[in-house]
């Protein structure tokens, strides 16, 4: 906890103690956002950092609470690009240059488009070749040979980690008919 005394702005004060800038929230004047992705909290005369959890994806975020008590759930690596990067072009989201979804600092952080971050994502190597599936060309083929040697779905299920009636759905050519 940081004890404000008052001789400067906040921001100001915040900016001095850690070394890089510092800004308010848009819209949520009690939270301060430095340019390393660090969030703040200011309330009365302590100033507290955050910290946020991760999501399902990786993601860094939290929930925020305006002054009237609207609370808003937000990522991190959003907050410091509406916060401290120019988006001019009006561009729909913000890309991890560094493709560590984790590294919200303001300089690892660009603006762009849908076709931008896939191809940051391949070049990075974090790019999920199943997408929205939840097995690849090539898990599919393996989990066929598995149930023509014998082994039950079940067994094939967990060791592919899916669910068994995706290995079932697999084995009656309800989904991927192709597969043999």
């Amino acid at each position: 906890m940081i004890v404000w005394w008052g001789l400067c702005s906040m921001a100001d004060t915040l900016r001095i103690l850690i070394g890089c800038e510092a800004r308010r929230v848009r819209d949520f004047p009690a939270y301060i956002i430095a340019a390393d992705g660090r969030i703040f909290s200011e309330f009365g005369r302590d100033l507290r950092e955050l910290r946020p959890s991760a999501d399902a994806k990786g993601y860094l975020g939290l929930t925020i609470c305006n002054g009237e008590g609207r609370r808003r759930k937000v990522r991190v690596h959003r907050l410091v690009a509406e916060t401290f990067i120019p988006n001019p072009a009006h561009m729909p989201l913000v890309r991890h240059l560094d493709g560590n979804r984790q590294n919200n600092s303001a300089d690892n952080l660009a603006w762009g488009t849908y076709a931008e971050n896939e191809a940051d994502k391949i070049g990075h190597g974090t790019w999920d070749t199943r997408r929205n599936g939840k097995l690849t060309a090539c898990m599919r083929e393996e989990a066929m040979r598995l149930l023509r040697s014998g082994l039950p779905q079940k067994d094939v299920a967990a060791r592919m980690g899916v669910s068994r009636p995706t290995i079932t759905r697999l084995a009656n050519g309800t989904t991927w008919s192709g597969v043999q």
